[in-house]
């Protein structure tokens, strides 16, 4: 008996065992959604909630155009609670994560708690919409160096482009809903042909370019406007507002080897950091250098020289000390003085060792660390053997100034500079009394010619000041101001193939004096600076712009410092970092550097 009893239980057991395994919740395996909604709360643009329509494995949703669709939000139900969705192996909260779907159509996963998944693939459909807007290079050639792909959001077409680019005639691609027709102010607009004028397009611009787009036949249409933003790049950033306190002429300007980093030379004038007039004698030399701690005076703020100073040049030795050249007033003699900074200052051989008043005086280091000098001589004060308006140049050799070979030309205007190890010396050169450019190269004890002599843009006369600059593969350029139909014009000169040819176009300055900089990137990149008058829409201020070797022509320029300036320079250091200074239309010193913002 208790034998049949256990064999019945055993029976009864095995039927509740296999009626439980056979048992299905349905729920579990479910993987479907109930609905799926783009609610007006939670979507900018939308006015009423738009539910998509669930056919199969696809959602198609209708959303108008005023909608953002880079940003969607959707609230979904599902039938079986317990799945997960996702969208790239990323989980979705209802309501909450949202989707870009302007690059197409997004897929949803929603996995069961078996690990087995169904897809959904949800597709948003607008009329009259632009699908796709941006400059290509392939459609903007001589213009664009890479492309520019821009997002529609809503209403707005948004495109991110650099600083450089010439907006006034690009053509855009753009793709629009099937069979829809695209005009700008009423002309049909053809994608990666019709060119527009995107200048008023700037995000802080009120008046941007509309696009508007209708089906075919209709008479109402979609108005879409364009915004041009800026990536984020290099930009000239201030790094001192007010760095001499006082007013600054003449500011020249250096890098130190050691740090990169920039110092300044400059004559006291105008009024001083208590605002008191500085008297003609106190019109002094001084030097500020920037350091890792910040700005500091070299010496005196109110001066290193000993009396009244102009014609300043700076320079640097492979140590990092400075030197400083200047017209030396004391005694009424307006010659030479060299100091040297290691610390404190001390002068350079004797003071006021020229035997003439100096004009155009500029100095430089060679590569073993000789100081160098050049000028043209000025005054009626004799010097036997040298001409009115000669240039002159002078070496600092065993403890003292001497003469070192010469050009052997009459010239207005010298800049020393120091540029792959050797000396260039540019000149407004008069050899053939019309003031035109000219460069040298020193090699061993002699001055030779860079190119041809006395060049130019034009067959016209030069004024006073030209500006070299070399860059790292010896590529020779300078720039210089002359006069065109009784206008100013700065131009941009580079020696190719023996031949000196212009860089560019010139830049018509009006009566802007010989207020100019020219220097070359390691990289190889041509940089040019001018101070520009109010040209009708174009504000006065300084500008600086860049050479595109690919376009062969020069890149948008930039607005530096607005206003008036006297005066500023320009050099950039080894690493690569161009800096700007200048006085401003306040009369304050102010710096800049050339850096990602």
């Amino acid at each position: 008996m208790k034998k049949d009893l256990t064999h019945i239980m055993t029976i009864i057991l095995a039927f509740i065992t296999f009626s439980g395994g056979c048992k299905k919740d349905d729920m579990v395996y479910e993987k479907d959604f109930a609905s799926f909604v783009f609610t007006a709360d939670k979507n900018p643009g939308l006015t009423a909630d738009i539910a998509g329509k669930i056919e199969g494995d696809t959602i198609l949703v209708d959303v108008p155009n005023a909608a953002d669709i880079t940003q969607m939000v959707a609230s979904f139900e599902r039938i079986n609670p317990r799945t997960i969705v996702q969208v790239d192996g990323k989980v979705q909260e209802s309501g909450i994560t949202s989707q870009d779907y302007s690059k197409g159509e997004i897929k949803y996963q929603i996995k069961a708690e078996d690990k087995s998944v169904r897809q959904y693939i949800i597709k948003l459909r607008r009329r009259s919409a632009f699908l796709s807007f941006g400059f290509y290079k392939e459609d903007n050639a001589g213009f664009l160096l890479r492309d520019f792909v821009g997002t529609a959001r809503g209403l707005n077409l948004v495109v991110a482009v650099s600083r450089d680019i010439d907006l006034s005639q690009l053509a855009a691609r753009f793709e629009v809903s099937e069979g829809c027709v695209v005009k700008v102010a009423g002309v049909e607009q053809q994608s990666r042909v019709s060119k527009n004028d995107f200048s008023s397009s700037l995000e802080s611009s009120e008046n941007k370019l509309v696009y508007e787009v209708s089906e075919p036949g209709s008479t109402e249409s979609q108005r879409y406007s364009v915004t041009i933003t800026y990536i984020k790049e290099y930009e000239w950033q201030l790094i001192g507002s007010n760095v001499t306190g006082s007013g600054a002429a003449g500011i020249k300007m250096a890098i130190n080897p050691v740090t990169n980093l920039p110092a300044i030379a400059y004559q006291r004038t105008g009024t001083d950091e208590n605002g008191a007039s500085i008297a003609i004698n106190d019109k002094k030399c001084a030097v500020a250098a920037l350091t890792a701690s910040g700005w500091q005076f070299l010496g005196e703020q109110k001066g290193v020289s000993e009396f009244r100073a102009d014609n300043i040049a700076i320079a640097y030795d492979k140590a990092g000390n400075t030197y400083v050249a200047y017209k030396d007033y004391m005694g009424g003699e307006q010659k030479v003085t060299v100091i040297k900074y290691t610390g404190t200052w001390s002068v350079v051989g004797s003071s006021r060792f020229t035997l003439f008043k100096p004009s155009y005086l500029s100095i430089a280091l060679d590569d073993s660390n000789i100081p160098y000098i050049s000028m043209t001589k000025d005054g009626a004060t004799p010097e036997p053997g040298i001409a009115n308006r000669a240039v002159v140049v002078m070496s600092f050799k065993n403890g003292q100034w001497s003469y070192d070979s010469t050009p052997g030309i009459l010239a207005f205007y010298t800049q020393l500079i120091k540029a792959n190890g050797k000396l260039y010396l540019g000149v407004m050169d008069r050899s053939t009394n019309t003031n035109r450019p000219s460069v040298f190269v020193l090699n061993g004890s002699a001055w030779n010619i860079v190119g041809t002599s006395s060049f130019g843009a034009n067959a016209t006369a030069g004024y006073q000041m030209v500006s070299p600059a070399v860059a790292p593969d010896g590529t020779t350029y300078a720039a210089y101001q002359e006069s065109v139909s009784g206008k100013r014009v700065d131009h941009v000169m580079k020696l190719e193939g023996g031949v000196w040819k212009e860089v560019g176009q010139g830049v018509p300055v009006l009566g802007t004096s010989d207020n100019f900089a020219l220097s070359v990137h390691p990289d190889g990149t041509l940089f040019f600076a001018w101070v520009q008058p109010q040209v009708e829409s174009t504000a006065a201020g300084l500008y600086v712009k860049t050479f595109n070797k690919d376009l062969n022509s020069w890149n948008k320029a930039r607005l530096v410092i607005s206003g008036t300036v006297n005066n500023f320079d320009m050099q950039i250091s080894a690493d690569g970092v161009p800096y700007l200074a200048g006085q401003n239309s306040e009369g304050k010193t102010v710096v800049y550097k050339y850096a990602l913002k």
